[in-house]
């Protein structure tokens, strides 16, 4: 999910503020994320993203240029994720996340509104449409009193449990595997 679902999911008036957008070269580093050749043109955006009026975030986005053409150019204080699927017909699927513990430094601590060594959440994630194509590459750092992350993770040693899975074309049930993916259609 994206900060704005999560923070409506939670009751809050999410909200934006652009520290910085430009268009530069990707790093070695950034360019292996996405998956494109390092030079590639991308687009760093930097929000201080907001829940009810109070700092939740640091936000650092990287999307392919070739991608988002013009998108600098457009009200970046809202949902991405909105804009890029009302404005480019590209909609973020999938995100493969790895969050951490950190400590925030000066810098961070000023702009989310805390002490100077506090607790906060470093989340790295890499976007994907819905054929696969890595279209974003964010770094967070989340405050750690005020937001966290919930996660559901499946054994892929157990059985599902009688009943979960999907069913056959003639309407019984299925054997499955963990590694069946289970969607809203075989519900």
């Amino acid at each position: 999910t994206s900060f704005t679902q999560d923070a409506v999911a939670r009751g809050w008036h999410p909200s934006s503020r652009v520290l910085d957008a430009q268009e530069e070269p990707a790093d070695v580093s950034v360019a292996r994320d996405l998956g494109i050749p390092p030079g590639s043109g991308v687009l760093r955006i930097r929000r201080l993203r907001l829940a009810d009026r109070s700092p939740m975030a640091l936000e650092e986005v990287w999307l392919p240029q070739e991608l988002f053409r013009g998108l600098l150019a457009e009200d970046l204080s809202g949902s991405l994720y909105n804009l890029l699927e009302s404005q480019y017909d590209r909609a973020v699927y999938r995100h493969d996340r790895r969050i951490s513990a950190i400590t925030v430094d000066a810098p961070h601590a000023e702009l989310l509104e805390m002490p100077v060594g506090a607790a906060a959440l470093f989340a790295t994630q890499l976007g994907f449409d819905r054929h696969g194509h890595r279209i974003e590459l964010g770094r967070s750092v989340y405050r750690g009193d005020k937001f966290d992350f919930t996660t559901v993770t499946f054994s892929a040693r157990r059985p599902q449990p009688v009943g979960v899975g999907t069913r056959s074309r003639a309407g019984g049930p299925r054997r499955t595997t963990a590694a069946d993916p289970v969607t809203e259609q075989s519900r």
